[in-house]
């Protein structure tokens, strides 16, 4: 579908908007940008011509958007991979082994094909050689100094200390890479010394480019935590009420007749003994009544959105990764009502052909902790760092529990167009203008409670990212007030 009249830049409507004696609000800009190839710029100008304010905001400029009926608008969903049906027990030695061994070959391989890599090198063979090589490992250790970096570097054949000098972006990537993460190196042989870095490569992604032909959004949320005493039941009323059509906002009753999704990335409800002193903050202290209140809570949802949910490391499920669905004796109502999809965590889903990749985020803490550079509101960033590594919790060891056993079921996808996680309760957004991507950290509907301010945890409670599957455009719905 597109607009009618010729297309406008956005200067060009700026331009009028001056021309009538009147400005653009920052929201009517976004509205723009967003809908530029769905408005009619013809009735747009006419828009702001009569328009009797003297701001020009973004309900004017939904007036002038071409709309296919909402009502036509039906479910696209396909699940292509649930890391947690492939959840088993923990393995021993061997199983850890296999582990990390089909991360390194798989990753290997495509780090081999996207770089035209052939031949690499043996790590081990590094020692004898005094040329350049191409080396495929995997990053075991690391020694950030004042001006180089230590990686030490694995592969099937040994372990090698590899220097990475003061060249600008070389030094800040290799920074960043956490440890265990699967890396290609062009390398300088020296006999005597450790290997000389030239380049790093890091598993490309390569997002597909399908969308839908029209507007179509998903609402990404996570960490309900419902049985909380600091649970916003009111605010998540409310979008339960917008989501029904209870909303005077001209460009967010259009978003909401055309949310089809909701996306909950794990902590539905509050859980029992997961930090000390819990049940002194619990207004629901038996799990499954948490459950059933938050069942009660999203069931008000109307029939047309379909509710994706993950587990959480509060949720009634292991704590290690990958994790299984949530146990459906505590929450027999969902898995009752066919409106809910329970998958396990990581969960890989395709909505309208957008591949969204969605996790809870356990391993964000241990991102944010030990990436230099990175301050605890950074979360956007630390999700950016694992998907350049292309994985969800690379580092074996730290605060994330993992379950080592074959195969990697937290590697992330290639092509994945969306990546979404919750867990540390703040909304954050980066877009990656260079490839159709965009990464989202879902927030939380709990305000802080006093765990969290012994813990520094500061919340940005009861905002709701809105996603244009067409677009990749990311909404903010601001219920906190």
């Amino acid at each position: 579908m597109s607009g009618g009249g010729a297309r406008m830049e956005i200067s060009d409507v700026v331009r009028v908007a001056l021309e009538a004696g009147k400005r653009l609000t920052a929201d009517a800009v976004a509205c723009i940008e967003e809908y530029s190839d769905l408005i009619d710029f013809a009735r747009l100008v006419e828009e702001i011509r009569r328009a009797g304010d003297a701001f020009i905001t973004a309900d004017v400029v939904m007036r002038a958007v071409r709309r296919a009926d909402a009502g036509e608008l039906r479910h696209e969903v396909e699940v292509v991979f649930d890391a947690g049906r492939l959840a088993k027990p923990a393995g021993g030695v061997t199983e850890a082994r296999d582990y990390f061994r089909d991360r390194l070959e798989r990753l290997g391989r495509e780090i081999s094909g996207a770089y035209g890599i052939s031949g690499a090198a043996d790590v081990a063979s590094t020692a004898s050689r005094d040329d350049e090589q191409y080396v495929i490992g995997m990053v075991s250790g690391k020694s950030i100094r004042r001006d180089s970096v230590v990686l030490e570097v694995e592969d099937f054949t040994g372990r090698r200390p590899f220097l990475v000098p003061n060249e600008g972006h070389l030094l800040r990537l290799a920074q960043r890479i956490p440890l265990d993460s699967v890396v290609g190196l062009k390398v300088k042989c020296r006999r005597d010394k450790p290997p000389l870095v030239l380049d790093i490569y890091l598993p490309q992604l390569r997002p597909g480019a399908s969308a839908p032909p029209t507007d179509v959004y998903a609402a990404l949320t996570s960490d309900l935590h419902v049985g909380s005493g600091s649970f916003l039941e009111e605010s998540f009323e409310r979008l339960v009420d917008m989501l029904r059509g209870d909303v005077d906002d001209e460009r967010m009753r259009y978003i909401v007749e055309r949310t089809l999704y909701m996306v909950i990335a794990g902590d539905i409800v509050d859980g029992v003994g997961i930090y000390p002193r819990q049940e002194e903050e619990l207004a629901i202290t038996d799990p499954r009544e948490q459950y059933r209140e938050a069942y009660k809570l999203l069931s008000k949802l109307p029939s047309r959105v379909k509710v994706i949910v993950i587990p959480g490391n509060h949720d009634a499920v292991r704590r290690a990764l990958p994790r299984p669905p949530i146990d459906r004796d505590y929450a027999p109502e969902f898995y009752s009502d066919d409106r809910f999809l329970m998958l396990g965590d990581p969960a890989n889903v395709r909505l309208h052909g957008v591949n969204v990749f969605v996790f809870h985020g356990d391993s964000l803490n241990d991102v944010l902790s030990t990436t230099p550079g990175l301050s605890p509101t950074d979360v956007a960033e630390a999700m950016h760092v694992l998907l350049q590594v292309r994985h969800v919790a690379p580092t074996y060891g730290l605060q994330t529990r993992i379950v080592a056993t074959p195969p990697d079921a937290l590697v992330i996808p290639a092509d994945a167009n969306v990546l979404q996680a919750g867990h540390i309760h703040r909304v954050d957004v980066k877009r990656l203008v260079d490839k159709r991507a965009v990464i989202v950290n879902s927030g939380t509907w709990q305000a802080q409670t006093r765990y969290q301010r012994e813990m520094g945890v500061e919340p940005t409670p009861a905002v709701v990212p809105f996603l244009n599957l067409r677009t990749l455009h990311v909404t903010l719905l601001d219920l906190s007030s």
